[in-house]
């Protein structure tokens, strides 16, 4: 019985060590894989995000000023861009996968996620 107890637990620590959260970068900052994320400046060194975006599409802020850092932690090449207007018009700064973005947010007034 010691051998089968045995060769189970192997079985399970191989699944366990093979499985597809080794394959996932690990979190940064406290902002999730696959997650657009907003920090004060203490935020960020506390690994604290004011605000998370989990979604394509257009975020418009209300409320927002002064510095900031924006972290793209999302996957597959996407970007996060910074517009001056609602709904993504104005202009913008693009932001791409795995970069951070740190500046004045005030004149921001939305926040654009998308596949490229």
């Amino acid at each position: 019985m010691t051998a089968i107890a045995t060769g189970v637990l192997l079985a399970g620590a191989g699944l366990a060590g093979g499985g597809a959260a080794e394959a996932k970068p690990a979190e940064t900052n406290g902002c999730g894989n696959g997650v657009v994320c907003l920090y004060t400046d203490s935020g960020w060194q506390n690994h604290t995000p004011q605000h998370t975006y989990w979604t394509y599409g257009v975020s418009n802020l209300n409320n927002e000023s002064g510095q900031r850092v924006l972290f793209n932690n999302q996957r597959g090449g996407a970007v996060a861009s910074l517009c001056t207007k609602f709904n993504g018009g104005g202009s913008c700064t693009r932001v791409e996968q795995g970069r951070t973005w740190r500046g004045n947010i005030t004149p921001i007034n939305s926040i654009v996620l998308s596949k490229s």
